[in-house]
């Protein structure tokens, strides 16, 4: 069975980092199609292909990009790898888009992939913590479809919140969105990702007919997270996330 391979040798200054923006900055790139069969991966022609490119991923993965004081592990209903990542992806975008009013992030708990370790972080740390290509966007929802969002997180156990209050019990609930009493007569802004904001996890309150738009943050999850990182690496200061008791669920 006859299979084409497209290389491209793209070598990047991958991080370039100020306070509120990010850069790539694309050196050169160049592209060859090569023809092959199977029997040519684990041939020593197809080694000699692939080499070069092993060498400069492996390298670039192993790149220390900040500390942690402590391991980070996902967890419900609120965990300290979930409050970061939702909490550094709601600054980012509160960056990006400075004329949006986000009112909060919602994530994930499965998206997270693997946990954190104590002390050094890799951006290979980041790849398997996040290995997906999802998309930060923002999304407008209605008071009704707000309440269907608090109530899947209580059905749920839990998700990755930023901007959000809640204390969930079997008579109600009691929330505050961006520090105001939350009102069914409210258009909210809620950032997320592309996967969840079309329904993924059922998630289905992002879809409804009502809302008004969907905008992409022009970022990555993950890239923001690796940004997140860098900046604290280069400012020297470990990550050190807490619970804060923005997620409260009582039976």
């Amino acid at each position: 069975m006859k299979m084409t391979i497209i290389f491209r040798s793209i070598i990047i200054a991958i991080f370039f980092f100020s306070s509120c923006t990010y850069e790539y900055q694309v050196v050169s790139i160049s592209e060859e199609s090569v023809p092959i069969d199977e029997d040519l991966i684990s041939s020593e022609a197809g080694e000699k292909i692939i080499v070069p490119y092993r060498g400069m991923v492996e390298s670039t993965m192993r790149e220390v990009i900040c500390t942690s004081n402590k391991p980070l592990i996902k967890g419900r209903p609120e965990s300290e790898l979930g409050n970061l990542v939702a909490d550094l992806c709601l600054e980012l975008a509160k960056e990006q888009m400075k004329d949006v009013a986000i009112d909060m992030c919602m994530m994930n708990t499965g998206g997270l992939r693997s946990s954190l370790p104590e002390g050094n972080i890799t951006l290979g740390d980041v790849y398997q913590l996040m290995p997906f290509e999802n998309e930060l966007v923002v999304v407008q929802i209605d008071g009704k479809g707000m309440a269907d969002l608090i109530h899947y997180l209580k059905a749920s156990g839990g998700e990755p919140i930023a901007g959000l209050q809640l204390i969930h019990t079997t008579g109600g609930f009691e929330a505050k969105i961006n520090n105001e009493t939350f009102d069914e007569n409210k258009t909210y802004t809620v950032l997320t990702s592309d996967y969840l904001a079309n329904g993924g996890d059922r998630m289905h309150f992002f879809m409804q007919d009502e809302r008004k738009s969907i905008q992409s943050v022009g970022m990555k999850l993950r890239d923001a997270i690796a940004i997140y990182f860098k900046r604290q690496g280069d400012k020297n200061e470990p990550l050190n996330p807490q619970l804060d008791g923005r997620l409260q669920i009582k039976e």
